[in-house]
């Protein structure tokens, strides 16, 4: 049963971007270079960046709203950890105490001693400056240290900006960071610093966060800009399928400039009640909304599950998917999606969703502070907005 205060466009969004995810590693395990037309498959990492945009937008949103209120930076801070510690060092847990055990090549890679970079989120620069980690499967975690290091810095920018003043810096955002990823891969070529370093990747957080600067009322009158974003966006992810070419060329950096803008337009239709009734109907399917409401959970997990899984079965499955490779490769994909929901649903069943039931609520009493820790049945706990 779905919470009164969420959204179904917005939950089904992050379902199709968590299900693009599944499927750029199922295609990625599977090797780019044995798929016909890999372009076709290799862009749908860009399902990160609607993850980024759908962070910037809801977190500003919960922010405004609450400022400058009383007990501002400590609410937000004890719902944020309520929402994000428990699944995710969960997930470090079982993955550095169990996956050794599973895994050989894990157990004999640097990576096995490397939790404490886990643990600090710092994982986006450390793969930024010295590559991806020896044992691969935990390279999808460097989106979860830029989303925290996010939610650290940006409620002091709301609170000093201000919705005014958010609307163009949020702009200025965007522009110096996509800017910043086609400067750096001018000057360098393409480099993990264009994908996991939190500055150059502020551009969909901001262009998320710039959408709930407008109240729903006033973003219509913007929808004309909400549709070229759209437009744009949508011409360069087709650019980067009909020119081919794949990881490390322009068109992979451009690729995520595409799906910023047009998971930009999607969601500020959202907000501001314009999103047309055909998109809405293709986009509110009941397995999206369902993918997107656990999907945190399933995203932990999927990759390290997929590796353990791939050590055994990986290259006969490579083999056969030579010989029949649409047969092969659909059946990858269908197995692979349906062992990371089963992986992950434990973890959202037992641990995230009963710590996402608990609300925090902190009130100033004169020169000191009452803090209540409840569960969200209660009418009076119900949350702005929750990610």
């Amino acid at each position: 049963m779905m919470a009164a205060n969420r959204i179904a466009e917005l939950d089904a969004l992050r379902g199709l971007a968590l299900l693009m995810v599944l499927f750029f590693h199922c295609v990625f395990h599977l090797g780019l270079g044995h798929v016909r037309a890999p372009s076709l498959f290799d862009w749908t990492w860009t399902g990160l960046d609607i993850f980024l945009v759908l962070s910037g937008y809801l977190i500003t949103r919960i922010l405004l709203a609450a400022a400058p209120g009383p007990g501002y930076f400590l609410n937000f801070f004890l719902r944020r950890a309520l929402r994000i510690f428990p699944a995710y060092y969960a997930a470090l847990l079982l993955i550095f105490g169990l996956f050794p055990l599973l895994s050989p090549a894990f157990a004999a890679s640097a990576t096995r001693d490397s939790i404490w970079i886990f643990a600090t989120y710092i994982q986006n620069w450390v793969f930024a400056w010295y590559g991806w980690p020896d044992w691969h499967a935990l390279a999808h975690l460097w989106s979860m240290a830029v989303e925290e290091q996010f939610y650290l810095a940006w409620p002091f920018v709301v609170l000093a900006a201000g919705r005014e003043r958010m609307k163009l810096l949020c702009l200025a955002i965007v522009g110096l960071a996509a800017g910043g990823k086609l400067l750096l891969f001018w000057l360098d070529g393409f480099s993990l610093s264009i994908y996991t370093s939190t500055l150059l990747r502020m551009d969909g957080i901001a262009a998320g966060a710039w959408l709930a600067c407008y109240r729903p009322e006033d973003l219509r009158s913007q929808r004309g800009w909400l549709w070229l974003a759209g437009l744009v966006g949508i011409g360069l992810m087709l650019a980067v399928i009909v020119l081919r070419r794949g990881p490390g060329s322009v068109e992979y950096v451009l690729g995520s400039i595409g799906m910023v803008l047009a998971s930009t337009a999607l969601v500020g239709m959202t907000h501001a009640g314009v999103l047309p009734a055909r998109v809405r109907g293709l986009l509110c399917r009941r397995l999206l909304v369902w993918y997107g409401v656990r999907s945190y959970s399933i995203y932990l997990l999927h990759y390290p599950v997929q590796a353990v899984i791939w050590e055994r079965i990986g290259p006969a499955t490579i083999e056969a998917f030579q010989q029949a490779p649409l047969v092969v490769g659909l059946l990858v994909v269908l197995a692979s999606v349906t062992v990371f929901t089963l992986a992950g649903l434990p973890l959202y069943y037992l641990v995230e969703r009963p710590c996402m039931q608990l609300r925090v609520n902190v009130s100033w009493t004169h020169d000191r502070v009452s803090m209540e820790v409840w569960h969200a049945s209660r009418p009076a706990a119900a949350a702005v907005l929750e990610k």
